[in-house]
């Protein structure tokens, strides 16, 4: 019996490894594949397996809370599968959520980690801070940007 999220997605992905996975129809306007695009099983369970190995050797594992905000994009779904082989947790941030309502889930969250596109941060690149009111300072969680992202474009 599978027991995680990551598990599902595993052997979904060797039962049918050609069938479709993730899918993103056209939409003219939306930012991220307006021509739409199809990711199947393999193709999937590749991009995670890069993803996970990415995460392994940056010291994220086991008990980690990983904020993402990704919007609604196929990337989501592979972070988080990938993220789930790992024992972490992810922190689903709505990109409609104003700055102290996300500045709020992060505090609360503890995430070690925030994974965003370009789109939600100035081209300088993000700094989300936590603080709290128990300690006057505050920490600043390490972000990836597209960069990190092992996808086509």
């Amino acid at each position: 019996m599978t027991e995680t999220v990551f598990e599902l997605f595993e052997a979904a992905a060797l039962r049918v490894p050609e069938g479709g996975c993730l899918c993103a129809p056209p939409m003219t306007g939306r930012p991220y594949h307006p021509e739409g695009v199809e990711i199947g099983y393999r193709e999937a369970r590749e991009r995670v397996a890069a993803l996970s190995a990415l995460y392994r050797a940056a010291g994220y594992g086991r008990g980690h809370r990983v904020a993402l905000l990704l919007e609604n994009r196929p990337d989501f779904h592979l972070h988080w599968w990938a993220l789930n082989a790992l024992g972490c947790g992810i922190v689903p941030i709505n990109p409609a959520y104003r700055r102290d309502e996300m500045v709020y889930l992060l505090d609360h969250s503890e995430a070690a980690l925030a994974v965003s596109t370009s789109r939600f941060r100035p081209s300088a690149g993000i700094q989300i801070t936590k603080s709290t009111s128990m300690s006057a300072t505050a920490r600043t969680i390490p972000s990836v940007g597209e960069s990190f992202f092992p996808t086509k474009r």
